[in-house]
């Protein structure tokens, strides 16, 4: 145990970091928080809970990222001989033993440079969106491609690798595990609870922000990957574009080109078929499976614009 460092990130997480940090309690003195501009008593209780407080300069664009880079780098100031590094979010907590397990899993595999486990969405009954995010954390088990920022890394390998791309604003973990892999690292789920985490998207426009940050993402790990062995995200941009774009495009055209408007109830069809192809397929939940494929078909709405918004900002900086 001596071995681990704990990173956590946060922004105006005065409301759960408490918790967070209290749930490693027993690294105190090992503990970085690094914070993003927070204007409420995020510092103060990071600080209360034994954690060296690092503060994100806001004059360069802040990003989760840069949150977990710079906190790696303050880890490996204060504790050198550092090993394993357990990044949180600052809105999670650390489910009892995952240390454990983790560090026991990275020591007993050579080539394994990041460890998750199982996300617990806390209250997946409060809200439609919180139930969402539930299912979208039922990752497979064993070796997989990527995971999201709660996990543990191999110190060695973080720095091999050179952290994360600290101008990306979403998707930097997919980024980051792609040029892990490529050196021959591997990724790994195990079959444990990991953290417990409050979603707590209460309204729809926060929903389709989120949606639409993603799609953003999705765009700009495209862009930076394209040329890659290995691109990110192409299926689904292809996802969101057909289903936006292309297929009402090409639905019009056909009905104006053939003077048929009963043809544009085609595009209704079409969605209807595949909410009902991804309510009734093997990956969907046992219930409420159709409110489950409606929302994962309207999400292509906010993803593909902010595909788009992606596109026009490239455009404008004309590269």
């Amino acid at each position: 145990m001596t071995k681990i460092g704990i990173v956590v990130i946060g922004r105006n997480e005065a409301g759960a970091l408490a918790n967070c940090l209290s749930s490693v309690e027993e690294h105190r003195g090992h503990i970085v928080y690094a914070d993003s501009a927070s204007t409420d008593a995020s510092r103060e209780i990071a600080t209360d809970h034994g954690a060296l407080v690092v503060s994100i300069d806001p004059a360069i664009k802040l990003t989760p990222a840069r949150g977990r880079n710079e906190g790696f780098t303050a880890l490996l100031g204060l504790f050198p001989d550092c090993e394993f590094v357990q990044f949180i979010d600052g809105d999670s907590r650390v489910s009892p033993g995952w240390i454990e397990a983790a560090a026991d899993f990275l020591s007993s595999n050579e080539r394994v440079a990041v460890v998750c486990g199982h996300v617990v969405e806390e209250h997946p009954s409060r809200s439609i969106y919180n139930w969402l995010c539930s299912t979208e954390w039922q990752g497979a088990v064993g070796r997989i491609d990527a995971c999201g920022g709660n996990a543990m890394i191999r110190a060695s390998a973080f720095r091999e690798a050179g952290g994360f791309r600290g101008d990306l604003v979403a998707g930097e973990e997919a980024e980051l595990m792609a040029r892990m892999r490529s050196k021959g690292w591997e990724i790994w789920r195990i079959d444990r609870p990991m953290v417990i985490h409050d979603s707590d998207i209460q309204r729809f426009s926060d929903w389709w922000r989120r949606a639409r940050r993603g799609g953003y993402s999705y765009a700009n790990v495209w862009w930076l990957t394209k040329n890659s062995r290995e691109p990110l995200y192409a299926d689904q941009l292809r996802s969101s574009l057909l289903w936006v774009v292309a297929l009402p495009l090409l639905v019009v055209a056909l009905g104006l080109s053939t003077r048929q408007p009963l043809l544009l109830l085609m595009l209704p069809l079409a969605w209807g078929l595949q909410t009902a192809r991804i309510a009734l397929g093997p990956g969907a939940p046992e219930k409420p499976s159709w409110m489950y494929g409606a929302l994962i078909m309207l999400a292509k709405i906010p993803e593909a614009l902010g595909i788009l918004h992606y596109a026009s900002v490239r455009a404008i900086r004309g590269n």
